[in-house]
Protein backbone atom coordinates (compact mmCIF):
# COMPACT_ATOMS: atom_id res chain seq x y z
CA UNK A 1 0.00 0.00 0.00
CA UNK A 2 1.32 3.25 -0.92
CA UNK A 3 0.27 7.00 0.05
CA UNK A 4 0.43 9.60 -2.84
CA UNK A 5 -0.23 13.44 -2.60
CA UNK A 6 -2.56 15.84 -3.77
CA UNK A 7 0.23 15.95 -6.99
CA UNK A 8 -0.26 11.92 -7.60
CA UNK A 9 3.24 12.00 -6.09
CA UNK A 10 4.59 8.96 -4.30
CA UNK A 11 5.28 9.74 -0.37
CA UNK A 12 5.74 6.70 0.90
CA UNK A 13 5.03 2.53 0.60
CA UNK A 14 4.25 0.55 3.83
CA UNK A 15 7.68 -0.58 5.44
CA UNK A 16 7.42 -2.89 8.23
CA UNK A 17 9.74 -2.83 11.28
CA UNK A 18 12.54 -5.23 10.37
CA UNK A 19 11.82 -8.97 11.66
CA UNK A 20 8.07 -8.59 12.29
CA UNK A 21 7.74 -10.43 8.99
CA UNK A 22 10.32 -12.79 9.00
CA UNK A 23 8.62 -16.63 9.05
CA UNK A 24 5.55 -15.36 7.32
CA UNK A 25 4.17 -16.58 4.15
CA UNK A 26 5.68 -14.07 2.47
CA UNK A 27 8.04 -11.62 3.53
CA UNK A 28 7.62 -8.03 3.08
CA UNK A 29 9.97 -6.83 0.46
CA UNK A 30 10.18 -3.55 -0.76
CA UNK A 31 12.36 -4.51 -3.79
CA UNK A 32 9.36 -6.42 -5.03
CA UNK A 33 6.25 -3.91 -4.22
CA UNK A 34 3.91 -6.18 -5.99
CA UNK A 35 4.71 -8.87 -4.02
CA UNK A 36 3.66 -7.46 -0.58
CA UNK A 37 0.59 -9.09 1.14
CA UNK A 38 -1.24 -6.15 2.53
CA UNK A 39 -4.92 -6.33 1.49
CA UNK A 40 -6.63 -3.21 3.50
CA UNK A 41 -5.94 0.04 5.66
CA UNK A 42 -8.75 0.90 8.03
CA UNK A 43 -9.12 4.04 10.35
CA UNK A 44 -9.78 2.97 14.08
CA UNK A 45 -10.53 5.52 16.94
CA UNK A 46 -7.60 7.97 14.68
CA UNK A 47 -5.57 5.49 14.18
CA UNK A 48 -4.32 3.72 11.12
CA UNK A 49 -3.96 0.11 10.69
CA UNK A 50 -3.50 -2.13 7.66
CA UNK A 51 -3.76 -5.97 7.59
CA UNK A 52 -2.39 -8.72 5.33
CA UNK A 53 -4.60 -11.68 4.03
CA UNK A 54 -3.01 -14.01 6.88
CA UNK A 55 -4.61 -11.67 10.09
CA UNK A 56 -1.28 -9.98 10.92
CA UNK A 57 -2.16 -6.55 11.84
CA UNK A 58 0.30 -3.74 11.76
CA UNK A 59 0.35 -0.13 13.27
CA UNK A 60 0.46 2.55 10.36
CA UNK A 61 3.06 5.83 10.83
CA UNK A 62 1.06 8.03 8.75
CA UNK A 63 3.83 10.09 8.39
CA UNK A 64 6.21 7.52 7.22
CA UNK A 65 4.82 4.41 6.18
CA UNK A 66 6.62 2.70 9.26
CA UNK A 67 4.37 -0.39 10.20
CA UNK A 68 4.92 -1.67 13.45
CA UNK A 69 3.19 -5.02 14.41
CA UNK A 70 0.06 -5.04 16.27
CA UNK A 71 -1.07 -8.56 16.59
CA UNK A 72 -3.18 -10.78 14.74
CA UNK A 73 -6.94 -10.66 14.50
CA UNK A 74 -9.13 -12.99 12.32
CA UNK A 75 -10.07 -11.69 8.87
Amino acid sequence: MFLFDDGNRLVWQIAPEPGTTDDMHRNFDTARPATESFSGISNIDGRFYASRIGGDTFVIDMTTGAASYGGWART
